[in-house]
């Protein structure tokens, strides 16, 4: 019988054991608790701009195109500027800008510049019908207008093209949200420029 009991609480403990490990991997793939001590920086360069670096994920961050006394056009590539507006912290302290550009060809892009945020789980970036005073939740699938994908880098420069099936009129703010948990990061609002 003691033996019988000795070899119950073995199995027990191994098994727990090992519902223990699975719950913590769990956890650190769902939370991404990791993600509070990495970052990456990416420094891609403006459609026809000339890069400041190799383009891509790097470990310096910079502007990639040349600056200008015309806020609105930048004459080396012939991208306009027709929005733009500053990062404000949701969730967690995130700082950039953000501005929407349109090339002589008129594609549109979604150009984020000079970010600094908190990286984390499934961030996405997105573009919301919602004022940038709305209130914290409101960013998500609710008000979103187009998801232009993962975000690539949590600091740096970065560039996404906004299909041209976007209605650009219903855009107010670009928001930095997090999928999974559904809080946003950081949100920009969007003035026009001109």
């Amino acid at each position: 019988m003691r033996n019988l009991l000795s070899r119950f609480s073995r199995t027990t403990l191994i098994v727990a054991g090992v519902a223990a490990v699975a719950v913590f991997a769990f956890g650190i793939y769902w939370f991404g608790p990791q993600r509070l001590f990495t970052s990456a920086t990416a420094d891609e360069a403006l459609p026809g701009a000339r890069p400041s670096g190799s383009p891509g994920v790097t470990s310096t961050a910079g502007p990639s195109a040349a600056a200008t006394d015309d806020p609105t056009s930048e004459p080396e590539t012939g991208l306009v500027t027709v929005a733009e507006g500053a990062f404000r912290s949701l969730a967690h302290e995130t700082t950039g800008t953000a501005r929407i550009v349109t090339d002589p060809d008129g594609v549109t892009y979604l150009r984020i510049e000079d970010l600094d945020s908190l990286a984390g789980p499934d961030l996405r970036v997105y573009l919301s019908s919602e004022s940038v005073d709305a209130d914290d939740a409101a960013f998500g699938d609710d008000s979103l207008v187009a998801d232009l994908g993962a975000l690539r880098a949590n600091k740096g420069n970065l560039t996404y093209e906004i299909g041209a099936d976007v209605d650009l009129d219903a855009v107010k703010t670009v928001a930095i949200w997090c999928r999974r948990f559904t809080v946003g990061f950081g949100v920009a609002g969007l003035e026009a420029v001109g």
